[in-house]
């Protein structure tokens, strides 16, 4: 029917005023590459150094796609990926296996960066942070499966666990 029930997103995005928002989490993604990129680790780079090395990033139409257009865009560069994929967990095995440089959700990539298949670069300027949020059509009731999904989500939340932690699931206490 065209109607939203809930959406879960990352910034930037737009959204009509008959929609409610809330915050889910704030996140900063990272600078990284795989383990052949380990020289580049050693001191931060500008944007315009990244960018001579194939930027791995999600694709086109995508917020993160804007978000990094427009921090490129600031620094009066292009943001040119060399290879689009379609979530941030796809970035991974690519930068993995040296395929390029890219940017990934911290929360994401901290056991890659422990176990060395990942390596953290700086760059010379900071990177916003970025924020998930749950959005649904204020207008209209939820349905109960919506609403006990929101509030695992709001649990999760507030009890700072991962949110796919099966051990750990609220819903199961």
């Amino acid at each position: 029917n065209g109607r939203l029930d809930l959406a879960i997103v990352t910034t930037p995005f737009e959204t009509r005023d008959s929609l409610a928002c809330e915050d889910l989490l704030t996140f900063q993604e990272i600078p990284a590459g795989g383990p052949d990129y380990t020289a580049l680790s050693d001191r931060p780079m500008t944007l315009k150094e990244f960018r001579l090395h194939s930027i791995i990033g999600l694709g086109y139409g995508t917020a993160s796609y804007e978000y990094y257009k427009k921090v490129f865009i600031e620094q009066h560069l292009d943001y040119e990926p060399a290879m689009e994929v379609a979530t941030a967990d796809l970035v991974i095995p690519l930068l993995q296996n040296n395929l390029g440089v890219g940017f990934v959700p911290e929360p994401l990539a901290a056991p890659y960066f422990a176990n060395g298949s990942l390596v953290p670069l700086t760059l010379n300027i900071p990177l916003p942070s970025r924020e998930i949020k749950m959005l649904w059509d204020a207008s209209r009731s939820q349905s109960r499966a919506t609403n006990t999904f929101c509030n695992y989500l709001r649990s999760v939340n507030q009890r700072n666990m991962p949110i796919l932690d099966p051990e750990n699931n609220p819903l199961n206490n």
